[in-house]
């Protein structure tokens, strides 16, 4: 068959025709926007990688501003911890009790000798 002499089926000529019904669906449907041109894409990149690069920027300075300060606090609680030790060692204390220490005398000399009996 030439491409001039088509000829379409009788039972296929009501199947496919060549305006579609439009419904409310359709209708109610979003516009789509048209697609974006290279120089567009390439300007959206560049806003996107100027954007990522100034948010590493931010975190980098919030981590520095973090890193200072767990250090400030770290200073602070050493110095708490020092003075209190040296408060400790300074502390008005009264003064420590004599301990009495028991030493073994050897026995003294017992004048009733009717208390030991020899064998």
């Amino acid at each position: 068959m030439s491409t001039n002499t088509r000829v379409t089926r009788s039972s296929n000529k009501d199947t496919h025709p060549g305006a579609p019904d439009i419904d409310e669906e359709v209708l109610s449907r979003p516009i789509p926007k048209p697609r974006r041109t290279k120089v567009q894409i390439a300007a959206d990149n560049a806003a996107a990688a100027e954007k990522k690069s100034a948010k590493a920027e931010e975190v980098k300075l919030n981590n520095e501003k973090r890193t200072q300060l767990i250090k400030r606090i770290a200073t602070l609680e050493n110095q708490m911890h020092d003075d209190e030790q040296q408060g400790e060692r300074e502390a008005a204390r009264p003064p420590a009790k004599k301990r009495i220490v028991l030493v073994e005398q050897p026995p003294s000399k017992c004048m009733n000798t009717h208390l030991f009996k020899h064998a």
